[in-house]
């Protein structure tokens, strides 16, 4: 029950963050997603929590860089905090690699611990800019032709 709440939250966030949070907030939902589903198979090349998860480590590791990357393109705050929140996963790993007697209890507990904040200013900071009148995409779906996909044409515009 927990998995599947987690799931519907995950997938209900990066939703309004995409929708409404522009070409940051796409970005942002996409690396999340992508992390989310490539810790699955991590957790199980190492499912015991009595030692550093090195698997899990390193798609913590990548998702992080994927972060800065877009906090650092980004003129919103809401990626700078997402990323933010990832650092304290991050280092609850690293802590665990060099720290004798490391309460993996502690460890295990942190690794989800930040993902619900992370939603929650995912999804509520690309609202709240939404609110204050912050739009960096027309309504054309200019976004889509970032990533590479077909969108249509623009207004005024002849295929």
């Amino acid at each position: 029950m927990i998995a599947l709440s987690f799931w519907a939250l995950t997938l209900l966030c990066c939703a309004t963050a995409a929708r409404y949070g522009g070409r940051h907030g796409i970005r942002i939902a996409i690396v999340y997603l992508l992390g989310c589903l490539a810790t699955v198979p991590a957790a199980f090349l190492d499912r015991d929590w009595h030692h550093t998860a090195l698997a899990t480590f390193a798609v913590d590791a990548v998702v992080l860089i994927a972060l800065w990357w877009v906090a650092l393109k980004a003129d919103r705050w809401f990626p700078l905090w997402v990323a933010g929140f990832h650092v304290v996963t991050v280092t609850s790993h690293i802590a665990s690699l060099f720290v004798p007697g490391y309460m993996f209890e502690l460890y295990f507990v942190l690794q989800g611990f930040w993902s619900v904040p992370m939603l929650l200013v995912m999804a509520g900071g690309a609202l709240l800019d939404r609110r204050a009148g912050v739009f960096d995409e027309p309504a054309t779906g200019n976004h889509a032709r970032e990533w590479g996909v077909a969108a249509g044409p623009r207004v005024g515009e002849r295929r």
